[in-house]
């Protein structure tokens, strides 16, 4: 058992996956990725040769470190290979790390903040310092696509023949309890039920009654965590881990948003070109740096996305008075 608690405990403190990383943090997906200890040590199993070679200068600086940069490849033998791979998947479930990837994959509005973090990284593209240093002017710079999705889901309020997140008994349209409403919808993006035909109709008139036994038997029928269908209640939708995305209204906003993060980010970058090329900058050129970054990409992602919900938003209602006719 020595070898095997030797490999279990080495595997468990290893920190590999943040070793031998530029200075500033990385493109989201990537620091995600190097956060969870499991695809950390699958990653280093086929490691690159420029990665290995900045690990080992690290090393050299910092000798004290030497045990946190090992790797299931240095395990020798069954028992130690089994301990390594074991403590591995012990460290991950203690710091969250494929737990992490999952919430963001499975909310709609975190998914959304990655892509457009994603676009930003992209659109500064490689330099020696940031785009943007502080995280938290780094989060501020993905709002306009998270708003863009958020109103699309039904985070800010229910939607017209749903019911309300934590629904009266008297009226499902009203809550029962505001604040668990707003937890609800605002942390855990959790939106109301379908309302019953009777009581949906009065405020959904251009949906028959077979397109909602339709829809109604899209969303509890098929099983699968992600499905999709071009004939909701809410126009073309797909429907991942059980929350339901309108393309027209959710996503495509969310998506100009994106696209235009990453433009701002481009023009902010081009911009700042000699200074984002230095290893470090002064910490007035710093701030001031952020600060444009920030402002660029807000006003080419806000724009985008506001113009796309605008447009979107109108193609809905016509659709929907197309509808009414046909159920009157």
């Amino acid at each position: 058992m020595g070898r095997f608690k030797e490999a279990f405990e080495k595997a468990y403190r290893s920190e590999i996956g943040l070793m031998g990383q530029p200075s500033f943090e990385q493109a989201p997906v990537t620091s995600m990725a190097n956060r969870s200890n499991i695809l950390a040590q699958l990653k280093a199993l086929r490691m690159p040769p420029e990665r290995q070679a900045r690990i080992d200068a690290y090393l050299e600086k910092f000798p004290a470190k030497q045990e946190l940069a090992y790797t299931i490849k240095d395990a020798e033998g069954l028992r130690a290979k089994t301990g390594a791979i074991l403590g591995t998947i012990a460290a991950d479930i203690a710091s969250d790390g494929m737990r992490n990837i999952w919430w963001f994959i499975n909310a709609p509005q975190a998914l959304t903040q990655v892509a457009t973090q994603q676009a930003i990284a992209s659109g500064g593209g490689k330099t020696r310092s940031p785009l943007i240093e502080s995280r938290a002017t780094r989060m501020a710079a993905t709002l306009p696509a998270v708003i863009g999705i958020s109103l699309g889901v039904g985070q800010f309020g229910r939607e017209p023949g749903f019911k309300a997140s934590v629904p009266s008994e008297e009226d499902p349209t009203q809550t029962a309890d505001p604040v668990m409403e707003t937890l609800n919808r605002y942390f855990l993006g959790r939106s109301g039920g379908l309302l019953p035909y009777e009581e949906f109709v009065q405020e959904r008139p251009d949906v028959s009654r077979e397109e909602y036994n339709a829809y109604k038997n899209y969303l509890f029928t098929n099983k699968n965590f992600i499905k999709a269908t071009d004939e909701g209640v809410l126009g073309p939708e797909v429907t991942f881990m059980g929350k339901s995305i309108p393309l027209i209204t959710a996503a495509l906003p969310a998506a100009a948003g994106v696209v235009g993060a990453g433009y701002g980010a481009r023009r902010a970058a081009a911009k700042n070109r000699d200074l984002l090329a230095q290893r470090g900058m002064s910490p007035t050129d710093r701030k001031n740096v952020d600060k444009e970054s920030l402002q660029s990409i807000l006003k080419y992602g806000g724009g985008a996305t506001a113009g796309a919900a605008l447009a979107t938003q109108v193609l809905e209602s016509i659709r929907r008075q197309m509808g009414s006719g046909d159920n009157e």
